[in-house]
């Protein structure tokens, strides 16, 4: 079996293109890969910082309640309501998202 030169050069010219593009297409998704991971890697740095940051400022803010709250329990062995309402006062202003205290009014019970 006899092959002419112009079929033997066509069939290895066919082979090494698809060599040569199987290689720049392993080369490039390799790359792709590893620049994705690192773009998701940030991201997920970034985010977490963030979230801890939040929670540093709620557990903060919770902690300053808390000091609040316990000097109010200091109160329960004399009923001065005028310092209970200097301490409720002063938690709102402290702490103006704290729930419930914003409706409150001097008239009602604690």
């Amino acid at each position: 079996m006899s092959f002419k030169i112009r079929t033997v050069l066509t069939v290895i010219f066919a082979v090494l293109s698809l060599l040569v593009t199987l290689t720049i297409g392993s080369i490039f998704s390799q790359k792709s890969f590893v620049a994705v991971e690192t773009e998701i890697g940030h991201s997920l740095t970034g985010t977490a910082s963030q979230a801890s940051d939040k929670l540093d400022r709620f557990m903060s803010a919770r902690a300053g309640e808390l000091d609040l709250l316990g000097q109010m329990a200091s109160l329960e062995d004399e009923f001065q309501p005028d310092e209970i309402q200097m301490l409720l006062d002063q938690l709102q202003d402290s702490f103006p998202h704290s729930h419930g205290l914003d409706s409150w009014t001097p008239k009602e019970k604690c």
